[in-house]
Order: structure tokens, then C-alpha cells, then sequence
């Protein structure tokens, strides 16, 4: 990498500040750079226009020549081609982080990187990149999720008991009359949920990571293990799908608390398990993935990845 330090912009739409994915893809990645870089990237904040063509011609326009626009999720739908082609005419490098969004969209965008979250993403983008027959100019990196810097020094304190919870939208996981009484459901859709979170992480020490395979969602999506990441930092098991990609990708085949199905039944049965180990020898082995985990994909650790990905030689000038 070069001795003079990468300006970095992150863009984002204004009116989706208070959603999660900007919240912790766009303020807290630009604070956790800022720590962990040591001056090897500038980070700057820039709002994109979402509508009116010529106000975006305007914005590309005035971009710093050899800068490093990062596109969040949230101009998924609103940047268009034409733009982020201007953008690199005028010198600078352009990436699409995709995060949870629609990864059909690199069909007709053409960053200089396709920013995948995840394996399955990764894989996902390294098919589409290949169909379209560009050669070089388009690449595939790979920045798994940032957790949430608000939650820096949360941690679940010591009990005698297993105490499940389900951190997230409620939409995207499994319910049923067998699991009321025994998991405590908190929403975490918008930032403005925070508090509720950290009022019960404390308090819950095993966290279902179980997605609804019936959920809906919007285009070709492939999720994060964002779930099994929090519960990584904050000390806590997770009771996870053992098809579920990325859940096994982190947690290996031998992680004890999977399910084969997701349905109630078989989180019962787990549920079950995690409190008949609790505390006990498969208990601690549990702890020691997670803490691998929380490990592999800290914020420093996501910082330094960053990094690496942009003085990649290909990525640059």
C-alpha cells in the first residue's frame, strides 16, 4: 500500500439514516476505520441524491479524483449505471456493498468491486461477475458484517441457567405455541431499538440464529451470520440450522447445538440439549467457537480487512 492514506467515502441515502443497515454499515464501519486504520484511510460521509438525474450528474461531478466511493446497501435502487460509470471516469474507485440487498443488481452495475458480506454472497457475485463476460474491471471482495459499536462492552453475565433469546426481526425466524415460554423475543429492526437490545443481553446467554425458511424476501438474497457475530462478541452460544451456509461455515460440523429441520419440534429438542449441557464440558466447547469466531470477525479485525482489499493492486490506480 501506498505511504499516503486512502480517502474513503461512504454514501449513503439520507432518509434511510435510521435503518440498521446504515446505521452499522455506514456510521459505526466509518468510526470503526477511524480506530483501527491508524491514518491508512480518511473516511468521509457523503449523501446521495435519490432522485433527479441532474442533481446525481452534479454529485458525480464534484467526487475528489482518486478517491474511493463505498455505496451502501441503501443506493441499491436508486444509484444507476450511468452515474457510477461517471464516477470512475473522474478517477475514482467504486464499490457496491451489498450487505442483505439484491444481489441481481451487479447484472447491471459495474463497480470496480462487488462487496460481498458473506461466503454465500461472495460465491453468489463470482457467478453474476462471470456471466457478464467483463473480463477484468469488475472484481469480488469479501467484508464480513461489522457488530454494533454501541454494544462494544456488552457482554452476558454469569447464571446458573440457559436463558434463550431471539434478537432480530420477528419475521425471519421460526415461532410456534411449543416455543412461547421458552425464548424471549426481542425486535431489532431499526436503530432506535438499541436499548431494548442491551437491557437483555445480559440476561441471555443462548441465542437462536434459526431462520424462517418461508421469510420473503425481496430479490436474490443471500444473509449474513450478523446473529451468530453479536452472540460471538456479547459470550453467548447460538442454537443454529446446520444447512444454513454461513451458520456452518463458522460453527463447523461439530458445533453441538444445531437443528437438522427448522421447525419448533426440533428447536425444542436443542433447547432442551443446551440446558442439559449447560455449564458442563459441551457447554464449553460451545463458548470456545464462539469466542473463534468473535476472534475472526471483530471490528478490528473487519477494519484490517478493508484495508487489505484496498491496496489490493488490482482494486487501484
Amino acid at each position: 500500500m501506498s505511504d499516503h492514506s486512502i480517502n474513503l467515502e461512504l454514501v449513503y441515502l439520507s432518509r434511510q439514516k435510521n435503518y440498521g443497515s446504515v446505521e452499522l454499515r455506514v456510521f459505526q464501519l466509518a468510526k470503526i476505520i477511524e480506530q483501527h486504520t491508524k491514518g491508512a484511510v480518511s473516511v468521509k460521509l457523503v449523501t446521495f441524491p435519490s432522485k433527479w438525474r441532474i442533481r446525481q450528474l452534479i454529485w458525480a461531478m464534484t467526487r475528489p479524483k482518486g478517491s474511493v466511493l463505498l455505496f451502501s446497501k441503501s443506493c441499491l435502487k436508486v444509484l444507476k449505471p450511468s452515474i457510477l460509470a461517471l464516477c470512475k471516469r473522474r478517477g475514482c474507485q467504486t464499490i457496491m456493498d451489498y450487505v442483505d440487498g439484491d444481489l441481481d443488481n451487479a447484472r447491471d452495475l459495474a463497480p470496480d468491486i462487488h462487496l460481498a458480506c458473506s461466503f454465500e454472497a461472495k460465491e453468489e457475485l463470482e457467478r453474476i461477475i462471470s456471466e457478464k463476460n467483463v473480463g477484468v474491471g469488475e472484481n469480488v471482495g469479501l467484508l464480513h458484517h461489522n457488530t454494533d459499536t454501541r454494544l462494544e462492552h456488552a457482554r452476558v453475565k454469569p447464571a446458573k441457567r440457559l436463558s434463550p433469546a431471539y434478537i432480530g426481526d420477528l419475521a425471519n425466524t421460526v415461532h410456534g405455541a411449543e416455543l412461547d415460554g421458552l425464548i424471549r423475543y426481542v425486535p431489532f429492526e431499526r436503530a432506535t431499538e438499541i436499548s431494548d437490545v442491551e437491557k437483555v443481553i445480559e440476561d441471555t446467554n443462548f441465542h437462536i440464529c434459526v431462520r424462517n425458511p418461508n421469510a420473503k424476501y425481496k430479490g436474490n438474497v443471500r444473509k449474513p451470520f450478523t446473529k451468530g457475530f453479536l452472540a460471538a462478541h456479547v459470550g453467548a452460544p447460538v442454537l443454529a440450522w446446520r444447512c444454513d451456509v454461513e451458520a456452518h461455515s463458522f460453527l463447523g460440523e461439530d458445533y453441538p447445538f444445531y437443528v437438522d429441520e427448522p421447525t419448533p419440534e426440533a428447536i425444542v429438542k436443542t433447547i432442551d440439549l443446551a440446558r442439559q449441557s449447560f455449564g458442563g464440558p459441551v457447554w464449553a466447547r460451545a463458548l470456545d467457537r464462539m469466542e473463534e469466531i468473535r476472534q475472526h470477525v471483530s471490528n478490528q479485525q473487519i477494519a484490517m480487512s478493508l484495508v487489505a482489499l484496498l491496496a489490493k493492486d488490482e482494486y487501484r490506480d
